[in-house]
């Protein structure tokens, strides 16, 4: 199960489930006062003592339908194609030194009036992000496009008669005696020695496989029944 936290953040090495991009406060993180200032100023918002209520200013801006739509209202055309792109995830975008967005086709105008207000941020030399408070505008409140409150059905991978079944767990179960037959008469005179604290050593155990032509996690099981009645023999 996910909480809610989990689904709407992203966390540090991997994206959010919901394609959602970290906040404007995490974006913003480093972004000297006068820069957070003149996003401020660009977007038509008075400006403020400090960092802490700019980002917050901002982040007010966004969550307000009526602010962006307004705020988008004077966006140069393309900007909301931009914006569509990194709306429902990935939230990354890849820009080159004019703003221009890879693949090219939009419109390196819209990219730096994006940036100019704080609608998408510097993620790195040649990325940008979509802030998560914008993108849930955008979305209409929505983490998700299409809700699927119920999980997918079940396909089977294969399908197999009861016969098939039966026929397959009596040759394992045949195997398993003959194997087993075989352990005790090689250790019939003598086994390997049953460690102090029970078991046996990493190399009786591999040689053992080895010479029943099974797997080291095979022999252990065989070979635990086994040890348990010589410990036993050995505790009278």
């Amino acid at each position: 199960m996910r909480t809610a936290r989990d689904l709407l953040a992203p966390v540090p090495g991997g994206p959010s489930p919901t394609g959602l991009g970290p906040t404007l406060a995490e974006a913003t993180a480093g972004m000297s006062p006068g820069r957070l200032q003149e996003l401020l100023g660009a977007a038509g918002l008075p400006a403020t003592h400090d960092p802490v209520s700019a980002v917050a200013a901002l982040t007010g801006l966004f969550q307000d339908a009526e602010g962006t739509a307004a705020l988008l209202a004077d966006a140069p055309e393309g900007t909301r194609a931009v914006l569509d792109k990194l709306v429902w995830g990935p939230p990354y975008g890849e820009i080159d030194q004019t703003c221009a967005p890879r693949p090219a086709g939009r419109s390196a105008a819209s990219v730096r009036w994006l940036l100019a207000r704080g609608l998408l941020l510097p993620a790195g030399r040649s990325r940008v992000v979509l802030p998560r408070e914008l993108a849930l505008r955008l979305r209409g409140g929505r983490a998700h496009r299409a809700p699927e409150p119920n999980p997918p059905a079940l396909k089977p991978a294969a399908s197999h008669s009861a016969g098939s079944v039966d026929a397959t767990a009596a040759g394992q179960a045949l195997t398993a005696v003959a194997t087993v037959e075989e352990l005790l008469k090689s250790w019939e005179t003598g086994g390997p020695p049953v460690l102090r604290a029970g078991g046996l050593s990493v190399r009786d155990l591999k040689r053992t496989a080895l010479a029943l032509d099974a797997t080291e996690r095979h022999n252990r099981v065989l070979a635990g029944d086994r040890l348990r009645r010589r410990a036993a023999r050995l505790g009278r």
